[in-house]
């Protein structure tokens, strides 16, 4: 493999697997959920705490979908 190809998979790898860290310490983060449990306020008429757990829950399923996607480009899922 050339040392270009090696350092852009190295890179890419650390891209997915901070934001696969990140959303993770956002779901379980419980200070987080409880601020906005007790905010009211409606987003497009559904309430902050429920936005918060789908975006919690759909991040990983498009950050994976990501990954399926530039690893499909590169011809690593033969």
């Amino acid at each position: 493999m050339e040392r270009a190809e090696i350092h852009r998979r190295s890179l890419t790898n650390l891209l997915f697997g901070t934001l696969f860290a990140l959303i993770f310490v956002l779901a379980l983060a419980p200070p987080l959920y409880i601020a906005l449990s007790e905010e009211h306020a409606l987003v497009a008429g559904v309430p902050g705490s429920i936005w918060y757990l789908l975006l919690v829950s759909a991040a990983p399923i498009l950050v994976a979908y990501g990954l399926w996607r530039v690893e499909g480009r590169r011809g690593e899922l033969d």
